[in-house]
């Protein structure tokens, strides 16, 4: 009875090791590999974050013509620069015009380099970076930039999605804290970020930012929980 018992609880596990394989595949089925180079060297750059979205302009039913972010995905770069991420919009893009889909890469201490050329369709995706060498207070007018390109305020999943996103911009900006002589710059980061977890509804948005960000916001960016 024990044998039979041990051997039902064996294919159980394996079983269940097949279909986590399965479930992993369909998961990543429609996504492309890319990858993220050093301009400056011309290799690849391992360690830093990538992101992929859509915008475009609804059909019908907002008469406002505003541009929407449609989707977004956000993936690690290994240690090689390799990423996946898809390249086709989300089933909701049925419903928008004009799409255009952006992809960006960020890791600490390193900036936006164009490669030199577009690839063509059906090639792998590539974004170049390179060293940051200006100085602090640029340097975070930048990171403030790269949170406001990529908010996406009315996709549901957003804030679950760009918290690795969000959390290696920060551990940077905390990092250089000491550093930044200007700190208007450092709480409208914070301002930033806030809105961003309030879902971007100006309406939520606490008066007093900078209490909110230290009472809800900073541990879990510097945290690995997710």
């Amino acid at each position: 009875m024990r044998t039979v018992k041990r051997r039902r609880s064996n294919m159980h596990r394996a079983f269940a090791a097949v279909l986590a394989v399965v479930l992993a595949r369909q998961a990543s089925a429609g996504d492309e590999p890319g990858m993220v180079m050093d301009a400056s060297a011309g290799s690849p750059l391992g360690g830093a974050i990538a992101a992929v979205w859509w915008t475009g302009y609804p059909e019908k039913g907002d008469r406002s013509g505003m541009i929407e972010c449609i989707g977004i995905r956000v993936a690690n770069v290994d240690a090689n620069g390799r990423f996946r991420l898809p390249v086709t919009p989300p089933k909701t893009a049925e419903k928008f015009r004009d799409i255009e889909r952006h992809v960006l890469a960020f890791k600490a201490g390193y900036m936006d380099s164009p490669l030199g050329r577009v690839p063509a369709e059906g090639e792998e995706t590539k974004i170049g970076l390179r060293p940051d060498v200006r100085p602090v207070r640029e340097r975070m007018q930048y990171l403030l930039a790269m949170l406001a390109r990529v908010e996406c305020r009315k996709q549901p999943n957003r804030k679950a999605e760009l918290l690795p996103y969000y959390r290696a911009v920060y551990r940077e900006v905390d990092a250089l804290r000491p550093m930044a002589a200007d700190d208007r710059i450092l709480r409208e980061i914070h301002r930033r970020l806030v809105f961003a977890w309030v879902d971007g509804d100006q309406a939520r948005l606490p008066a007093d930012t900078e209490r909110y960000f230290d009472d809800n916001v900073k541990a879990v960016l510097l945290s690995d929980e997710q």
